[in-house]
C-alpha cells in the first residue's frame, strides 16, 4: 500500500511541474509583444497621397485590453503614440471643439471616443472583458497639442495574418482646424 502511494505521489507531482510548465509557457507567449513594419498608402478626401511607415508592437495583458505603440512616419515626419486622457483633452479644450463644432459630420464619437484610463485597473478589467482595444493616436514627433493629430481605426488589423483590401483601414487627420479622412489603397 505505501507503494502505491509513493508511486501516486510522483505521477501527481509530474503532472503538477507539466501543468506549471505549460501555464509558464503559455504566459511568455501571450505577453510576448508582436510587431509590425511596413508600408501603406493612404489617399486623403482632396486627393493627396500619404505614405505612411509603421513601427508599431501591439502587447496583451490578462489584466487589460491590448494595447498598440510604435510610431509612424508620414511621408518622412515622424509621429509618436500617445493615450490622451481626460485632463489631456481639457487642456486642448479649444482645439478639441473647433473642428467638431464646425462640421457637418458629428466627428466627437470618431476621434474621441477611445480616450482610455490607462493608469485604473478596473477600468483596465472592464475594456477587456468588453473586448476593446487601446489604439492610440499619433502627433508628430515635437508637439504637445492636439494639431495634425492622426488617429487610425481598425489598427490593430494590421497585426493579423490577412493581406489588407483597399479601404480598410480608415486614417482620421486633423489639420489645420479640421477632420480629414484618407483610406488605405491596395497596390
Amino acid at each position: 500500500m505505501d507503494f502505491k502511494k509513493k508511486h501516486l505521489t510522483k505521477k501527481i507531482s509530474k503532472y503538477i511541474i507539466f501543468f506549471v510548465i505549460i501555464i509558464i509557457l503559455f504566459t511568455e507567449w501571450y505577453y510576448f509583444p508582436r510587431t509590425y513594419k511596413g508600408n501603406i498608402t493612404f489617399e486623403t478626401e482632396d486627393k493627396e497621397f500619404l505614405n505612411i511607415y509603421f513601427e508599431l508592437s501591439m502587447q496583451n495583458s490578462f489584466l487589460k485590453p491590448q494595447e498598440i505603440n510604435g510610431k509612424i512616419y508620414v511621408n518622412g515626419k515622424e509621429y509618436l503614440s500617445i493615450f490622451p486622457t481626460k485632463s489631456f483633452l481639457a487642456e486642448n479644450k479649444n482645439q478639441q471643439l473647433n473642428p467638431i463644432l464646425n462640421s457637418s459630420v458629428d466627428w466627437y464619437p470618431i476621434f474621441f471616443s477611445h480616450i482610455c484610463s490607462r493608469d485604473n485597473l478596473l477600468n483596465g478589467l472592464s475594456s477587456k472583458f468588453l473586448n476593446k482595444k487601446w489604439i492610440p493616436y499619433f502627433i508628430p514627433k515635437d508637439q504637445n497639442d492636439l494639431e495634425n493629430t492622426i488617429f487610425i481605426l481598425n489598427l490593430q488589423k494590421l497585426f493579423s495574418k490577412k493581406a489588407l483590401k483597399a479601404g480598410e483601414l480608415s486614417l482620421f487627420i486633423w489639420k489645420n482646424g479640421k477632420i480629414l479622412e484618407a483610406l488605405n489603397i491596395v497596390k
